[in-house]
Order: C-alpha cells, then structure tokens, then sequence
C-alpha cells in the first residue's frame, strides 16, 4: 500500500493557486466585460479542481496513522491555501457582479503582485518538504512578506487616491475589488507564516 505524500499535495494546490493568478492576470488585461460571465465559469472550474485535491488531502488524513507533521499543521496549511484560490476567485466574481466597464491601472499594479506573491509562494511550497534541512525556505517566506507589504503600500495609496474621486458609486466599487485584492495578498501571507511556524516547531 502506497502512502500518501501530503507535500506533493500542498504542491498542486499552490499550483491551482498559480493557474487562478495567471488567469486573473490575463482576464483583467484584456478585459472584456462581455466575457466575464464565461471567465468566472472558467476560474471556478480551477478552484473547484483545488477542491478535489484538498479533498483528497483530507480523505488520507483521516486514514493517517502517523502523519508527517501533526493532523492540525496539515489542515491548517490546506485551509489557508484554499483561501487564497477563492480569495482570487471572488476578485473576478467581484468585477462581474458589478458590471465594471474597464480597468483601472491600480488594478492591474494589483494583479502584478498577486501573480508574483502567488509565484513566490509556489516555491515556498515546494520548498516545504525539505523545511529541516532547508536553506532557502526562510528567505522565500520573506519575499512573500515582502509582495505583501508592497501591497499593503499599494493599498494605501490606492485607497486615498479613490476618495479623491466625486463619483460616490465609482468609489464603492472600486473599494470592493481593492479589498479584495489586498485580502488576497494577505491570504498569501497567511500561508506562508503557517510554514514558517510548522517548521519552528519541528527544527
């Protein structure tokens, strides 16, 4: 009986997490509000994808005598992966439900950055099942803090930029998708802290 190999699992789902990045990435630079509805169909299908593998995470556990890490650590870190693939999935669900007409640049400065923390946390993952011997895993989980609080930075000065604006209904929904944006990134964060913390505890 082959035993199942939860690294590999976070992998994929960080993988998932990658493809909804790139996808986002693309819908909004060339963004066509006609196709949003069909784009939203697609992303959804990727996260549903990154359903099944957390499922399938899960489903092992619980048959799981002696986990490679604790029950607690395994789940955290899928729960706060998961995150991050709805979080980017609500974004372009967002932009159709308020019917947005174009993009604006801090939009796209914004999905710059979830493609690059998503990509820098990819390797974080992957980095992951080596975290006792590992020299690069601490220099990844900084870089991913980093994009963060490049994007907290972004945030700002993107939010007070907007309410500078007299269109009451622009700024609301526009403060919608930047929220979104920011809590993406900070679900990026969250993972990455969870793998520093899992390795602290296992050194």
């Amino acid at each position: 009986m082959s035993v199942y190999n939860y690294f590999d699992g976070f992998i994929k789902m960080s993988e998932k997490a990658k493809e909804c990045a790139d996808y986002l990435s693309k819908s909004m630079n060339s963004y066509d509000k006609n196709t949003l509805e069909k784009q939203t169909e697609e992303i959804h299908d990727i996260e549903h994808r990154s359903d099944l593998i957390k499922h399938e995470i899960m489903a092992n556990l619980v048959k799981e005598f002696l986990p490679p890490i604790e029950r607690e650590d395994i789940t955290n870190i899928i729960h706060y992966l998961d995150n991050v693939v709805d979080n980017i999935e609500d974004i372009l669900v967002k932009m159709y439900i308020l019917n947005l007409d174009s993009v604006t640049d801090e939009a796209l400065e914004f999905s710059k950055l979830i493609v690059s923390c998503v990509d820098m946390l990819s390797k974080c993952v992957e980095e992951f099942s080596n975290y006792k011997k590992s020299k690069k895993l601490k220099e990844l989980i900084v870089e991913v803090n980093s994009i963060e609080e490049e994007g907290d930075r972004l945030y700002i000065k993107t939010m007070r930029d907007l309410y500078k604006n007299d269109n009451t209904d622009y700024i609301i929904r526009w403060s919608k998708i930047y929220g979104l944006m920011e809590k993406c990134l900070d679900s990026c964060e969250t993972v990455a802290d969870e793998l520093e913390v899992v390795m602290l505890k296992n050194l």
